[in-house]
C-alpha cells in the first residue's frame, strides 16, 4: 500500500517512465540507510528519557559550555535523563548553529570532541 502511493506520487511528478527508476533509486537509498541505521543505533523505549539542547545551554565563566554541560547533567539529570542530543555543535556562519562550516570539528567556543563523547 504504501510503495504503491510513494510510486503513485513519483508518477504524478515525473511522469511512468521516470517515476519507475526514481522508485528504484528511492528504495535503494532506503535499503542502504535501513541497513546502516539498524547497525548504529540503540533501540529507544518508553523508559528513555531524552533531552534536546544547544551545547551552550548552560554555561559558566571561564569554562567551556559542553564541559558545563557535562556536570549540569550529572549533577542534576543522571538518574532521570540517560541521552542529550545536542542541536549543531559545529562551526557555523549563521542561523543559530544550522549554517554549518565543518561537520568533522566542534565549535572551539563549545568546546571539543572530548566534551561532546564525555
Amino acid at each position: 500500500m504504501v510503495n504503491s502511493s510513494i510510486f503513485n506520487k513519483l508518477s504524478e511528478i515525473y511522469g511512468d517512465d521516470d517515476a519507475e527508476q526514481a522508485f528504484t533509486a528511492l528504495g535503494d537509498l532506503i535499503s542502504h540507510y535501513d541497513t546502516s541505521l539498524a547497525q548504529s543505533c540503540v533501540p529507544l523505549s518508553e523508559e528513555d528519557c531524552i533531552l534536546i539542547c544547544y551545547g551552550d545551554q548552560v554555561h559558566e565563566k571561564g569554562e567551556a559550555p559542553l564541559k558545563t554541560l557535562e556536570r549540569f547533567m550529572d549533577n542534576y539529570c543522571k538518574n532521570s535523563i540517560n541521552t542529550v542530543h545536542i542541536l549543531p555543535f559545529y562551526p557555523y556562519t549563521s542561523d543559530d548553529g544550522f549554517s554549518i562550516v565543518d561537520y568533522q570539528m566542534v565549535d572551539p567556543h563549545l568546546g571539543s570532541w572530548n566534551n561532546i563523547h564525555d
